[in-house]
């Protein structure tokens, strides 16, 4: 759902495969199967072995999502592990974040770029994907009357 169907939605879009309430039966989907790989070796040689067998397939630019923490915050992957495999397998590559919905460090664009320095993620460059984009302070999800949960 794009920002402005967000809050200019009077009433609540479908979109398959969004919103975890729109089932599609499977042989009904279209496009490619998701192939899905893990690993119990959590580690910075985990992550590059993960990325080792999938390498192969990947074609143009590479960007990497991941979440790049509250100021010093936990629950993050350890960035030496992103780092690592930048440094060896990723060379032109980037990270890609947005900023939140929710007040934090993460919540506007300059705050966010601070909070990527504080958390060491400055290895590589970041493109925060929502960069230009302004939700007014005073507009919040709950106060549009907009339920995008239902």
């Amino acid at each position: 759902m794009i920002l402005g169907e967000l809050f200019m939605a009077k009433e609540k879009i479908i979109h398959a495969g969004k919103g975890g309430d729109h089932y599609i039966p499977y042989e009904e989907r279209e496009g490619k199967e998701s192939i899905v790989f893990f690993t119990r070796d959590l580690s910075a040689e985990g992550l590059r072995k993960i990325y080792a067998r999938i390498k192969d397939t990947l074609e143009g630019k590479i960007a990497v999502k991941l979440h790049t923490g509250e100021p010093h915050g936990p629950n993050i992957i350890p960035r030496d592990w992103v780092k690592s495999l930048f440094e060896h397998d990723l060379k032109n590559a980037a990270i890609v974040e947005t900023n939140t919905y929710y007040e934090g460090g993460r919540y506007v664009t300059e705050e966010h770029r601070k909070t990527i320095d504080i958390n060491g993620w400055n290895f590589a460059p970041v493109d925060i994907l929502d960069e230009d984009t302004v939700i007014p302070p005073s507009l919040s999800i709950m106060e549009s009357g907009l339920n995008v949960w239902q």
